[in-house]
C-alpha cells in the first residue's frame, strides 16, 4: 500500500453524521497517525454515495483547508454512483479514477484459486462460463460459485452444470444485461463489448439484438440513455470512421427528436417501438474498436440552471418601477449591454480625490445608472483573491466572449474603482432611504414649525397682576400642578411626572 497503513470505513454502515464525523478525525486529524511501523495512515472510505450529505460537506470542509490544519494524509473514497447529487461538491475538488473492469484470465485465476482454498472441483470452461453469466463482475461471480457448490450434487462442477444454473443469467446477458448506464452508453459505443468466449466480435445480426434489448431496457430513462450517447458519440475513434459516418451520427439525434416529438404531439404510442433504431444505427456508424472514456451528460442540466439564473437576473433589474415599462427583449438586447459598458468608465486605480472633474462626473452618471436599475458591485473571493463583480451578474446575461481572456478586456474597470464605485452606490441608497424618511414625517414637521410661529409671538405677562396688585409667580403655578409639559423641538409626547417611592408601596 505504497507504505501507508490502510484505515478502512463503510461510509453508507456510519448513517450518523458525528459518527461519520468522529471516524475521520480519528483517521486523519488525530495526533497518532503512525502505526507501530512508523506508517503513516490511509483513509479507505467504501461507498461513499451512501454516506449523508452533511457528512459529505464535513469531509470536503475538512479535505479544503490550508496551512497548519491542511490535511497530508491521503484519502480514497471508493462509490459505485459517481452521480449521484451527494456528491457533487466532492467531485470538484477530487481526482476522479474510474476504474475499468478486470480482464478475463485474472478473474478466471482468481476463482480457480478460491475453489482450490474451498476444495470445490471445477473445471476451468465452468469458470469461464460463470464469469460471463455474471458480466465479469468478481463479487457475483464469486456469490454464483458459492451457489453453484452447494447447490450441485455431482462431484465435478462442468459447463453444462453451470449451464443448467445460469441459463437465465445467460439469457440476461445476451439481452445485454448491463448494470449501469455507463455500461450500456459502452454497449452502443465500443465494439469491444460484443465478443464471444474466445474474443472474436459477434457478427451484426447478433450485435443487432443485444442493442435493441439495451434500449427496451433502458426505456424509461430514454432521455438521459440518449444524451449520454449525444454526449459522447463524438469522442470515438474519429480516424478509424469518415466525415459521412459523423455526419449520419447526427442526423440520427435529429430523427430520435422528431420521432420523440411525434410520440408527445400525438399521443400515438405505437412509434416508441421504432426508437431503437436509433441506437443501433449509432452503433453501426460510430461504434469504436477502443476503450472510450466516458463522461456523464450534464449540457441539458447547466442549461436549465443558467436559464433559471438569467431570469432571476432580468426580474432584479426590472424590479423598479420604471424598468418594468421597458419590454425584457429591448432590455436584453438593447439596454444592458450599453450599461455594461456605460457604468465602467475609463478610471484611473488611484485615490477618488485626485480625479478631475470630468472623472468624478463620469463616477456620478454611472453611480446614478447602476441605482436606476438595481446594480451594484459585490465582492467575492476565491483562492484567496478578492474580486468585484456585477450584482446580479447581467455582465454573464448579456457577454458572450469566446476566451475568457476576452471577457477581461470587456470588463476593463479595476478592482479599486469598483470598490469605489459600489461604495458610493451605497451612501447614495443611504441618503436615498433618509429622504424617504423626511418625506413620510413632513405632516410632523409641518405641524412643528406651525408650533414654533406661535412661540415666537409670546404675550408678556410681566404686567400681569392678581386682583390684589401682586405680581403672579408662575413658579408656584407651575409647582402646583405636579405635571410638566416641556416642548423643546420636533414631535415629542413625553411627559413627566415626579414619583415618590412612597408611591410605590402598596
Amino acid at each position: 500500500h505504497c507504505g501507508y497503513r490502510v484505515v478502512e470505513m463503510n461510509a453508507s454502515d456510519d448513517r450518523n453524521v458525528s459518527d461519520f464525523e468522529r471516524e475521520i478525525e480519528g483517521a486523519i486529524r488525530s495526533v497518532r497517525t503512525l502505526d507501530m511501523d512508523g506508517r503513516p495512515n490511509c483513509l479507505l472510505v467504501d461507498e461513499i454515495d451512501g454516506a449523508p450529505a452533511d457528512a459529505i460537506r464535513y469531509l470536503c470542509k475538512t479535505l479544503a483547508l490550508k496551512g497548519r490544519k491542511a490535511i497530508r494524509r491521503p484519502v480514497i473514497c471508493i462509490c459505485n454512483n459517481l452521480y449521484v447529487p451527494s456528491l457533487r461538491e466532492l467531485r470538484s475538488i477530487a481526482l476522479v479514477l474510474q476504474m475499468p473492469h478486470s480482464e478475463q484470465h485474472r478473474l478466471e485465476r482468481r476463482l480457480l484459486q478460491i475453489a482450490r482454498c474451498e476444495h470445490i472441483r471445477i473445471e476451468t470452461s465452468a469458470v469461464a462460463e460463470i464469469i460471463n453469466i455474471c458480466a465479469q463482475d468478481l463479487r457475483s461471480s464469486i456469490n454464483a460459485l458459492q451457489f453453484i457448490a452447494v447447490e450441485s450434487s455431482s462431484g465435478v462442477i462442468d459447463h453444462n452444470v453451470v449451464h443448467s444454473y445460469g441459463e437465465h443469467e445467460t439469457q440476461l446477458l445476451k439481452c445485454g444485461g448491463e448494470k449501469s448506464l455507463f455500461d450500456a452508453w459502452r454497449a452502443v459505443l465500443e465494439v469491444g463489448r460484443h465478443v464471444d468466449g474466445h474474443g472474436r466480435v459477434l457478427d451484426v445480426s447478433t450485435r443487432t439484438c443485444r442493442v435493441q434489448a439495451l434500449c427496451q431496457r433502458f426505456a424509461s430513462e430514454s432521455d438521459r440513455f440518449h444524451s449520454g450517447l449525444f454526449a459522447n458519440y463524438l469522442s470515438t475513434s474519429c480516424g478509424s470512421h469518415n466525415i459521412s459516418s459523423i455526419s449520419a451520427a447526427a442526423c440520427t439525434f435529429c430523427d430520435y427528436d422528431h420521432l420523440n416529438y411525434a410520440v408527445g404531439h400525438s399521443q400515438n404510442y405505437e412509434l416508441m417501438k421504432y426508437m431503437f433504431a436509433s441506437s443501433v444505427r449509432m452503433h453501426l456508424l460510430v461504434a469504436s474498436t477502443q476503450r472510450l472514456q466516458l463522461i456523464f451528460p450534464v449540457a441539458d442540466q447547466d442549461a436549465w440552471q443558467k436559464r433559471r439564473q438569467s431570469m432571476e437576473t432580468v426580474l432584479t433589474v426590472r424590479a423598479g418601477s420604471t424598468q418594468r415599462n421597458i419590454p425584457q427583449q429591448t432590455l436584453i438586447l438593447d439596454l444592458l449591454p450599453m450599461i455594461i459598458l456605460i457604468v465602467q468608465p475609463p478610471l484611473k486605480p488611484m485615490n477618488a480625490q485626485l480625479y478631475s472633474a470630468r472623472e468624478l462626473e463620469l463616477v456620478r452618471s454611472a453611480v446614478a445608472i447602476m441605482r436606476s436599475y438595481s446594480l451594484t458591485f459585490t465582492a467575492t473571493y476565491q483562492d484567496g483573491v478578492s474580486s468585484f463583480i456585477f450584482c446580479p451578474p447581467v455582465d454573464v446575461l448579456v457577454l458572450f466572449p469566446i476566451e475568457e481572456s476576452d471577457r477581461r478586456r470587456v470588463n476593463f474597470l479595476s478592482n479599486a474603482a469598483r470598490q469605489m464605485i459600489a461604495h458610493q452606490i451605497e451612501i447614495e441608497r443611504l441618503r436615498g432611504d433618509g429622504a424617504q424618511w423626511e418625506k413620510e414625517n413632513s405632516a410632523v414637521n409641518k405641524s412643528a414649525s406651525l408650533r414654533s410661529i406661535v412661540n415666537s409671538h409670546t404675550i408678556d405677562t410681566s404686567g400681569v397682576r392678581e386682583l390684589s396688585g401682586r405680581n403672579m409667580n408662575k413658579t408656584g403655578v407651575v409647582a402646583d400642578l405636579g405635571i410638566v409639559y416641556k416642548y423643546n423641538q420636533g414631535f415629542s409626547n413625553a411627559v413627566r411626572r415626579d414619583i415618590r417611592m412612597r408611591s410605590l408601596i402598596f
